[in-house]
């Protein structure tokens, strides 16, 4: 909103603002690599590495064996498998100040263990309580997972929330979080690419309503991505936060050092999505900090212009 309509906006923090679009995105799930705790990442890693070595493999018997462990065995498509692996990784970016769902509801099933067979028990216990929690009584396993499958309620039921946001990955920003190439460590499964998800854009919205892939090039050049510039923008984000990776603070963005523009910066410690959105009663005093610095920069952007304005009064009087 600042660089479209500069206007009309005055100043801006951005917090957790992704701005350079991408098509595979493995990148999300890289912090939850770098810093969930070493024990439940190595588990991860391994089920995931047992979980692909049967996928990519043309033993349909042993796909189904592997299933069964998981309480799916009927589900029909391994990207679909793959994608509800990946699933508890979403208590990551759920995490806030005051609770961590991730270690407490996810990494609690790996204490105690040490063999990747036990990892793969404890995992498909996970999933199986997951399962019985998300699928109605009435239904089977394919028919509450099944992505492929035109008629599954997620493609007709118009007043599902989540179809605004996914109208916008499927026409602009993709984002779409897969699994890390070969020659990278990955915690999720290399069978969930992006065609896991940009099928669901027709079956949602009709193959003629939208693109046949998002017009994610087309935004970065608009805009910029990570080589947009602006005066009088405040920066936030979490150092732990998935979505820090494409936005102007990721490791991978160009360094601002030299820049010359009236912004600021700021990563939270330890943080992740939106943290500087809680009361300072709930956050560590570096984010207070960060919040008491956003108030004086933007009260003396504010003033510097308010001293502009006047001065430009007084010399046209």
């Amino acid at each position: 909103m600042r660089l479209k309509y500069p206007d009309i906006v005055f100043a801006a923090v951005p917090s957790s603002a992704p701005v350079q679009m991408k098509y595979n995105f493995y990148e999300y799930f890289e912090p939850i690599r770098k810093f969930a705790p070493k024990h439940c990442v190595d588990a991860i890693q391994s089920v995931v590495l047992f979980v692909d070595h049967i996928l990519f493999s043309p033993f349909e018997r042993a796909k189904i064996n592997l299933k069964k462990r998981f309480g799916v065995e009927d589900l029909k498509h391994d990207d679909d498998f793959a994608e509800l692996l990946s699933s508890p990784l979403g208590y990551w970016q759920a995490m806030t100040p005051k609770s961590n769902p991730f270690e407490e509801n996810f990494c609690s099933v790996f204490e105690g263990l040490t063999t990747v067979q036990e990892y793969v028990d404890a995992y498909g216990g996970y999933i199986k309580n997951l399962t019985k929690a998300a699928c109605r009584e009435d239904e089977t396993i394919n028919q509450c997972f099944d992505t492929h499958d035109p008629r599954n309620e997620m493609f007709t039921e118009i007043g599902d929330e989540s179809r605004v946001w996914l109208w916008q990955v499927c026409t602009e920003y993709a984002y779409w979080q897969t699994g890390a190439p070969i020659w990278r460590p990955t915690i999720v499964s290399r069978k969930l690419n992006p065609n896991w998800y940009q099928h669901q854009c027709p079956l949602t919205f009709g193959e003629h309503d939208v693109p046949k892939i998002p017009k994610w090039h087309q935004i970065n050049h608009e805009y910029e991505g990570w080589y947009a510039s602006m005066d009088r923008v405040f920066w936030v984000d979490g150092e732990w936060d998935p979505w820090r990776t494409l936005s102007v603070q990721s490791d991978d963005a160009p360094d601002r050092n030299d820049w010359k523009e009236d912004a600021r910066y700021a990563i939270l410690p330890q943080s992740v999505h939106h943290w500087d959105f809680f009361p300072s009663a709930m956050v560590s005093d570096s984010i207070k900090s960060t919040q008491d610095q956003i108030y004086d920069v933007i009260k003396g952007w504010i003033d510097d212009d308010e001293r502009a304005k006047q001065k430009i009064h007084l010399q046209i009087l």
